[in-house]
């Protein structure tokens, strides 16, 4: 009855973890749209990311044979690197937007360099939104929790089985 109960739970954890998912790729998809994300291939980056863990989901929930799991755990951490290299990205369009602002402009030059770069990191000039590209890591982390320690398929069985009989 115990390990029936603990089945039941982590099962619940996994698919509050793919729901997490679903709602951060939906709501990531929304938020690119309203911005018009999709001015030259490096805009195209958080599109194709959202694509390929729409899909990973899908294989997920459809098939999760052993197989699929370690490929969606390898393609999920791939995803996450996508959102840190967006992180990167956005901080370097503001820090080079930096002399530009009106604020910082007159200053940038006199500016640490250390200085500069929090700056553009936490959005106090230029015009990305540093923090936006971590919810591709967030979601892809998601996603590599939930196939993470997936239970063998007798396991599942015989837990089904205990339901069953109780």
């Amino acid at each position: 009855m115990h390990e029936a109960h603990h089945h039941k739970v982590i099962t619940l954890l996994r698919r509050a973890l793919l729901g997490l998912a679903v709602a951060g790729i939906g709501g990531t998809a929304a938020e690119l749209i309203m911005l018009r994300h999709w001015d030259g291939a490096e805009q195209l980056v958080p599109w194709a990311a959202l694509a390929v863990m729409s899909a990973l989901v899908g294989v997920v929930v459809a098939r999760p044979t052993g197989s699929v799991l370690k490929v969606a755990r390898v393609i999920a951490l791939v995803a996450a690197c996508s959102g840190a290299y967006g992180l990167i990205g956005h901080a370097e369009a503001n820090f080079h937007a930096g002399p530009l602002d009106a604020v910082y402009g007159p200053k940038w030059a006199t500016m640490t360099s250390a200085a500069r770069w929090w700056t553009a990191g936490t959005g106090g000039v230029g015009p990305s939104p540093p923090l936006a590209p971590a919810i591709l890591t967030q979601i892809a982390l998601s996603i590599f929790f939930a196939t993470h320690a997936y239970p063998r398929a007798d396991v599942v069985e015989m837990v089904a089985d205990d339901f069953a009989r109780s």
